[in-house]
């Protein structure tokens, strides 16, 4: 906001009157006012855009945990299904047609579901 004028410019060396020292001196104040409130509008709006920015990377961080969870809690719950399944009897497994070996494997990869092609096998 500087325009590069001043009271003194090298040329010039004016005797001024109380009147016109305080008359330049409103000016400077005036000049220096409008140039911090620039300021601060600058500050303002860089500091708006980073906070923004951290909100926005915030708020993708809160959906990823979440999702985690979720997915944790689902996975839980379907190995301790698979675990209520290997508690069964043989008998109880046969009638629903599941067999002891595709709990265990199951189990050890991890699986998320068990296979939808079982078939009744009678003894």
């Amino acid at each position: 906001m500087c325009d590069g004028s001043s009271l003194f410019d090298g040329s010039t060396l004016q005797h001024l009157t109380p009147q016109a020292w305080a008359a330049q001196r409103e000016r400077i104040v005036a000049g220096a006012r409008a140039e911090r409130r620039h300021i601060n509008r600058q500050v303002t709006k860089a500091a708006r855009r980073s906070i923004r920015l951290i909100a926005r990377a915030g708020r993708g961080l809160l959906d990823a945990l979440w999702r985690g969870a979720v997915r944790y809690l689902e996975r839980q719950k379907r190995l301790g299904e698979l675990h209520q399944l290997a508690a069964m009897s043989d008998r109880e497994l046969r009638d629903i047609g599941i067999s002891r070996n595709e709990i265990r494997n199951a189990i050890r990869s991890g699986a998320i579901e068990m296979p939808c092609d079982h078939t009744w096998r009678p003894l």
